[in-house]
């Protein structure tokens, strides 16, 4: 009994390791601004979002988990081909800034700060978004 605990103690240091490794979480609850940038074909638009409720919503749907794209995750997965860049939603306050980046098709992926992160929303969050996003004049996909 003794040694399976240990086992069972050295399997849950591993996985708990290996989560760390993988995921991190993203806390966007310090914003005091939000800023949406979305440049595509004829639309450049650059407003702050100033709607309490889509600021509140935004919140609700930003905060949560990166997924981390590592040696480990780069083999299992690869690097996403959803095209990211056209759209930015900026996060600001407190001396922090975050900035993710809505995918352009219809995938449920925002890319963390120009870094190979990823977070995964669901996808009612991404509709959610892109009804937000869609009252400030940007349209998804956005190919």
């Amino acid at each position: 009994m003794k040694k399976f605990l240990i086992c069972a103690a050295i399997c849950v240091v591993i996985l708990v390791t290996l989560y760390s490794l993988l995921y991190e979480p993203v806390d966007v609850s310090f914003a005091e601004n939000i800023t949406l940038k979305y440049d595509h074909g004829t639309k450049n638009i650059n407003m702050q979002i100033t709607d309490q409720n889509d600021v509140n919503e935004l919140k609700q749907i930003c905060n949560g988990k990166v997924f981390r794209n590592v040696i480990v995750s780069e083999i299992a997965y690869g690097e996403p081909s959803c095209g990211f860049g056209t759209a930015e939603i900026i996060f600001e306050g407190h001396g922090k800034k975050i900035s993710l980046f809505p995918a352009c098709d219809g995938c449920d992926t925002m890319r963390f700060n120009l870094t190979n992160k990823y977070y995964y929303i669901g996808n009612e969050n991404r509709r959610r978004l892109v009804d937000i996003l869609g009252k400030y004049g940007a349209t998804f996909p956005c190919e």
